[in-house]
């Protein structure tokens, strides 16, 4: 995707009406023949269910498989470091300590690194719940239904307010990029 003035223009109207939705509840003219005839309920719902599933797949992974695979190896790199420092003292077994606990540090640095994505893996998920509730409401407002029946969960405008902030700015940043050519399109 090219990263010209008009590209630009392009995200920041389409930043500013989503804005524009999320502060008065209805869509433009623009948005809401865009969600009523292009990109309906059932699709916005469906595409909904599928990032919400593909959020949970990604935090699982990253809690049940990844941090229990670095548990058990932070668990045999403690025994290899008991076995260099037992090793010294009896006439060495070949295992230096100062590599043992270089690589438990980092392994306790990527442990980190792993639950952190993990946690933002569950803030975006929260965002994206929030960001396609509020459309779903918006749609049905659009189409003249009351958009606080009991079956939408209660609207979290600072969720959707800060997935807004955070997708139109990695959108700034990754045409900064490109544009200063530090990403290759």
């Amino acid at each position: 995707m090219t990263t010209d003035g008009r590209s630009d223009h392009l995200m920041e109207e389409l930043r500013q009406r989503l804005e524009n939705v999320l502060a008065t509840g209805t869509f433009d003219e623009a948005l809401e023949h865009f969600f009523t005839m292009s990109f309906k309920i059932g699709q916005v719902k469906r595409m909904a269910k599928d990032l919400d599933a593909m959020c949970t797949a990604v935090h699982d992974l990253l809690v049940s498989e990844m941090a229990l695979l670095i548990d058990a190896l932070l668990l045999r790199l403690g025994s290899l470091l008991a076995l260099a420092r037992l090793g010294h003292q009896a006439k060495g077994i070949g295992l230096d300590e100062a590599h043992i606990e270089e690589v438990i540090k980092l392994c306790e640095q990527f442990a980190l690194c792993v639950m952190d994505t993990a946690r933002l893996v569950t803030q975006r998920a929260a965002q994206l719940r929030a960001f396609f509730v509020f459309i779903v409401r918006a749609q049905i407002v659009a189409e003249d239904g009351d958009a606080h029946g009991p079956s939408l969960p209660a609207p979290r405008v600072d969720l959707v307010q800060s997935f807004l902030q955070e997708v139109f700015r990695v959108r700034a940043r990754d045409s900064l990029a490109t544009a200063t050519g530090m990403i290759s399109e």
